[in-house]
């Protein structure tokens, strides 16, 4: 898991949820990741604080859980930071594109940039 991007992800959905509060307007925000350990330790991080609000939703689920859903507001924590750019279960094209294409409106993706530019994946490109 990556702790940087878990407290960067909890910091953003508190500022959706102060815009959300602020302009009355409903936000549905997902947060993907790749890995469950990094799963579980945003949703314990974040925990229920937002499950009885009307007008914000967050839904913190594994690439897989994420297959067939949408939300507004997609964050995706790609978790991987190293010199090699070994990036695991990123590297599955199948996996990147369900994460890469469930957002409405806003994509946000959290990630070390040389360990996502150094190799040959999409990510690479996208980056």
């Amino acid at each position: 898991k990556n702790v940087v991007e878990v407290s960067v992800v909890a910091e953003i959905v508190s500022k959706l949820y102060s815009v959300s509060r602020k302009t009355r307007k409903r936000i549905s925000v997902g947060v993907i990741s790749p890995y469950k350990a990094q799963v579980f330790a945003i949703q314990e991080k974040i925990g229920e604080k937002y499950n009885t609000e009307e007008l914000f939703s967050v839904s913190v689920r594994s690439v897989d859980g994420f297959q067939g859903g949408e939300e507004d507001i997609i964050i995706i924590s790609t978790v991987r930071s190293n010199g090699k750019g070994t990036i695991g279960f990123l590297s599955n094209q199948q996996r990147t594109n369900v994460a890469l294409t469930r957002a409405r409106y806003c994509l946000w993706i959290l990630g070390n940039e040389s360990t996502l530019t150094n190799n040959k994946s999409v990510w690479r490109q996208l980056v």
